[in-house]
């Protein structure tokens, strides 16, 4: 329980590039694996996430059909092995929903 609240808080500072990988316990890490939804997921995981790529089991929900068929590249090239890609919209009530794509930089 421990090293989930550590990971934790260590998730919710903002971490950069230069301290990802200071984690107390990190040996603990490799045994462990984390099931990870991404709702929104186009551009793959969060920065801050990164260090906890191969021990994520990755579940992504991503609409955009522009998004769709790089993000299963992009989440392996972030170093996740388990991966489900699904083009689903999620939303509070059931039935058909209208979804308003933003501009994508090509």
């Amino acid at each position: 329980m421990e090293l989930y609240r550590n990971l934790q808080n260590y998730i919710l500072r903002k971490a950069t590039e230069k301290d990802r990988f200071v984690l107390p316990n990190h040996e603990e890490l490799e045994n462990l694996k984390i099931r990870f939804i991404d709702i929104g997921a186009a551009d793959g995981l969060n920065q801050r996430l990164l260090f906890l790529a191969p021990i994520l089991d990755v579940t992504a929900f991503e609409p955009d059909y522009r998004s769709l068929e790089k993000l299963s590249e992009i989440l392996e090239s972030q170093g996740v092995r388990n991966q489900e890609v699904l083009p689903i919209v999620l939303n509070s009530e059931k039935g058909k929903v209208n979804i308003y794509l933003t501009n994508k930089r090509t």
